[in-house]
């Protein structure tokens, strides 16, 4: 739920900009392979 609010600001933001387009992209991507790490992680340790 959370994660599809954030993509959808993301996604206004990229129309609104498109000059920044792939230099947010990769901080994106970065953030979301972080985080993505990050609950897996908390996922194992909790189980």
């Amino acid at each position: 739920m959370r994660n599809s609010l954030i993509s959808r600001e993301i996604k206004l933001l990229l129309r609104k900009n498109k000059g920044l387009r792939s230099q947010l992209q990769n901080q994106v991507t970065l953030y979301i392979r972080k985080g993505a790490i990050a609950f897996i992680t908390k996922a194992k340790y909790l189980n």
